[in-house]
């Protein structure tokens, strides 16, 4: 799948940015990611909440858009068994609610995303204190648009 994103024909250098499990650091991984001019940068062990773009900014809004897929499904009349308990829904109709929820994430949300992370294009390390900010010490941020849930705000909870 790496080798198939946009722009390795280009032989140009890329990053991958996985937390730290050992599936993802063996030898034969390391050497095909050198072998594709890609640069691994691995998440420390405990780090992912501060340093995986999913968990800092992403999952929360994908989850809200996946759960609303699967009420609307339940409201819309779905068949229920004997016993009355809702039927599950197929594997291509989950598969879709995926898709849905995915792709309904802004490009603003993944930029920000990256920012958040201190993964950028600024080598000189102009951009690495937004890792420090929150969203809402930021002024006029896309990470603040409230159209994908919290968007970049860490989660008090979490």
């Amino acid at each position: 799948m790496w080798d198939q994103r946009p722009g390795t024909l280009l032989h140009s250098e890329a990053i991958l940015v996985p937390d730290s499990y050992r599936g993802h650091l063996t030898p034969g991984v390391k050497q095909k990611l050198q072998c594709d001019r890609t640069h691994l940068v691995v998440i420390p062990g405990g780090m992912t909440f501060i340093l995986q773009l999913l968990d800092v900014c992403m999952n929360k809004p994908f989850k809200d858009r996946f759960r609303q897929l699967y009420w609307k499904w339940t409201e819309s009349g779905s068949t229920t068994t004997p016993a009355g308990r809702l039927k599950r829904p197929s594997a291509s109709t989950v598969a879709h609610w995926v898709s849905a929820a995915w792709y309904g994430l802004s490009h603003d949300l993944v930029y920000c995303a990256f920012k958040k992370c201190s993964i950028s294009n600024a080598l000189q390390g102009s951009e690495d204190d937004l890792l420090w900010e929150a969203a809402s010490d930021k002024e006029e941020s896309s990470c603040d648009d409230d159209s994908d849930g919290d968007n970049c705000r860490e989660d008090e909870d979490a």
